[in-house]
């Protein structure tokens, strides 16, 4: 597991229990994380004006040279079927996708300013979904050519963090404000989960277990990390 902060990136290799920095550096500031399924893949960081990758596991870490308008990067995704298509939202210049490990981007077609969070279904085309503050969530069917709302359920909520179950990728989680939505249904509906947090700002679905989630809500300036361990309907604290 990676969990990436403002000054860096930390990796735990016990399921959250205890936890190594990768980097620590002051504004190293990591909003955005993914990570290839295969084994030995490359795992990508994005946040503000940051934007660099590992093939190594996170021992070493190298700028991604790119022709990105910016690196002020709030929503970033890769896709399940391929570590080289990749999906970005630069502050102020819209959305990007890549189809050669970020160093060649095209636009997306046009998404809300205020993006937080870009998760990606596979498929071809490409299914990808968009967790909006002012928007809530939106889903393109035609690899992000054009959006429409998925919302039933969730309505217009602000999301910070979206999730796919990478066993079921019609299985789809939304960390809002106000807690944590489900959708089985590839975003058709969305029902509330019994979160015990106020917002979820961070989620992460085991590839391997896919009924374990992590979450990690904030309460004033405490970050806290809940487990759970049958697809979102308990939880309790990562211990």
């Amino acid at each position: 597991m990676f969990f990436g902060h403002h000054n860096g990136i930390m990796r735990s290799d016990d399921g959250g229990r205890t936890w190594t920095s990768l980097v620590d550096r002051p504004n190293f500031d990591t909003m955005s994380l993914a990570v290839s399924g295969a084994n030995g893949g490359p795992i990508y960081l994005a946040g503000h004006d940051v934007f660099q990758m590992s093939a190594d596991g996170g021992k070493a870490w190298q700028p991604v040279k790119h022709n990105l308008p910016g690196t002020d990067i709030h929503g970033f995704a890769m896709s399940p079927d391929d570590s080289n298509r990749l999906y970005a939202l630069v502050a102020g210049q819209g959305g990007f996708q890549s189809g050669d490990g970020g160093r060649t981007w095209q636009p997306l077609g046009s998404l809300p300013g205020d993006v937080m969070a870009l998760a990606a279904a596979g498929g071809s085309p490409e299914t990808i979904y968009a967790g909006s503050m002012s928007a809530g969530v939106l889903r393109s069917a035609d690899g992000g050519r054009s959006w429409a709302p998925a919302t039933n359920g969730l309505g217009a909520r602000g999301v910070y963090a979206l999730a796919i179950d990478p066993s079921a990728r019609q299985t789809i989680y939304a960390g809002v404000d106000g807690g944590l939505y489900k959708s089985v249904d590839a975003g058709a509906s969305w029902s509330k989960l019994a979160f015990p947090g106020d917002n979820a700002i961070a989620l992460t679905v085991s590839p391997s277990q896919p009924n374990v989630i992590l979450a990690i809500s904030v309460q004033g300036q405490q970050g806290l990390v809940y487990r759970s361990e049958d697809g979102g309907q308990s939880w309790g604290a990562s211990q």
